[in-house]
């Protein structure tokens, strides 16, 4: 690694065996280490990792960036309202990062009856309104699919 004598490395996971590993390396080559603790627990953002690093490396800075409230920490499905329902219900949910969504209908046999969203959302809180006019009485299951991977279904019941 070349020479970084008075430039700032920036590591994240301040907490975390790799982030410690990384300023490490960095500090041997003579930069100035930037913390970022990501930590939301609004504790004191200089943990007991910083002043360990300081104590061998010299100098740390430590950033707590603010937490953005309207941001959730998890994508999260929730129960449809009303349920049982006829014929509209209100479908919410939640991303906690920018994601291509899709959010499906199903029934009882698992055949896709319909799909109310698929795009790209950013992170944030979502409402969806289904209306079910046209499908018969019974059980139907719906659910939540990100680009990551994620996957959240649940169970809802229209009644005509």
């Amino acid at each position: 690694m070349e020479n970084l004598k008075g430039k700032i490395a920036i590591v994240t996971g301040a907490g975390q065996g790799i982030g410690e590993a990384i300023a490490t390396e960095f500090a041997a080559c003579g930069a100035i280490i930037a913390a970022i603790d990501v930590n939301q627990s609004g504790l004191e953002p200089r943990s007991l990792y910083l002043a360990q690093l300081e104590e061998r490396l010299g100098p740390a800075v430590s950033v707590k960036p603010e937490w953005n409230a309207d941001i959730p920490l998890s994508m999260t499905l929730h129960q449809n309202y009303p349920n049982p329902f006829n014929p509209v219900t209100a479908i919410g949910y939640q991303l906690s990062a920018i994601s291509n969504i899709e959010l499906s209908i199903f029934n009882t046999l698992g055949q896709k009856v319909a799909t109310l969203v698929n795009e790209i959302q950013p992170a944030g809180s979502y409402m969806v309104n289904w209306n079910a006019g046209k499908y018969a009485s019974g059980i139907y299951y719906y659910t939540l699919t990100t680009s990551s991977g994620l996957v959240q279904s649940r169970k809802m019941l229209l009644v005509k």
